[in-house]
């Protein structure tokens, strides 16, 4: 991971963070609807409470980087800089969105962005081989829980090796953790990733903050090319449904906080926006979103 694509978190940065993250949660509730309605023929893959650690990784992950991912690349060609027509383009028509070996790069990521590459993990750990630029990173990116998970352990087990270069994400609520399951899943990770040595890292996955802290670390101590890194455990919140707050916003938990509401009260807390401000911010992704709905929805009927 290049050094440039450190991001400090500022001020401005926040504030991108946080138009990036409402876009995810709102384009996801709106994907929602059009699956429920019959104009997506594909159920929407939930980012819900991962909208910290997608924009983390899209600022830090650069040119020459891969990412892999089986679940979530919708949320993440958002936070790469689609826009939600496009994603909601790519939802109904998932075959163009990847080339034959399964390559996706986002539409308005632009120069010096990562590749995304989609698929079974053993097929993913093939193709990353030959998609990894020289210096890049192999970001493997899963949901703790899901099948992908189960998945990726029974690939690396065989894997003769793994790449010099790697940084492995996982995400998952703690509800899930805390079942006989999900315990006995956690400590097979723990235990498989330990005899590679891997060292495990649990961050908070509501606060973008710790996740920005967290991979800035790995990048500023060197240890991606050394091969030595942590296995970063991003714990997310609960899902609670879209939108049923009476205002539209994702609520304060005890547990994990909702990462949209964990930065929208950190941007007004340190002043750095007004309450005003933040309004007509979501005022204007719901505009944007409701243009981009009508726009898809002519295209599909045309």
């Amino acid at each position: 991971m290049s050094p440039r694509v450190v991001v400090a978190a500022s001020a401005q940065s926040s504030m991108a963070a946080y138009e990036s993250m409402l876009m995810m949660r709102r384009v996801e509730e709106r994907a929602g609807q059009l699956f429920a309605l019959g104009v997506l023929d594909h159920p929407y893959p939930s980012t819900y409470g991962w909208e910290a650690l997608l924009v983390a990784l899209a600022d830090a992950a650069g040119a020459g980087d891969v990412i892999l991912t089986a679940d979530v690349r919708p949320g993440l060609a958002l936070a790469l800089g689609d826009g939600p027509e496009q994603v909601f383009a790519d939802q109904a028509n998932q075959a163009a969105t990847a080339d034959q070996a399964g390559l996706y790069t986002a539409a308005g990521a632009g120069a010096g962005r990562p590749a995304v590459v989609l698929g079974g993990w053993d097929e993913m750990l093939l193709r990353a081989k030959d998609r990894v630029g020289e210096g890049g990173t192999v970001i493997i990116l899963a949901s703790v829980l899901n099948d992908p998970a189960r998945d990726l352990v029974a690939q690396l087990r065989h894997a003769s090796k793994l790449f010099a270069r790697t940084m492995i994400v996982l995400a998952g609520d703690q509800n899930a953790r805390q079942g006989p399951a999900g315990n006995a899943l956690i400590n097979d990770l723990r235990q498989f990733f330990s005899g590679v040595g891997r060292v495990w890292c649990a961050v908070n996955g509501g606060d973008l903050a710790q996740v920005r802290d967290a991979i800035t670390g790995i990048g500023q101590a060197g240890s991606l090319a050394g091969g030595v890194v942590p296995v970063l455990d991003v714990v997310t919140p609960v899902f609670q449904g879209h939108a049923q707050a009476a205002a539209r916003r994702p609520v304060k938990r005890a547990d994990v906080d909702d990462p949209i509401a964990h930065l929208r009260a950190r941007l007004l807390n340190e002043r750095i926006q007004t309450e005003d401000d933040l309004k007509r911010i979501e005022s204007q992704a719901r505009d944007r979103i409701g243009s981009a709905v009508e726009r898809f929805r002519a295209r599909v009927q045309a």
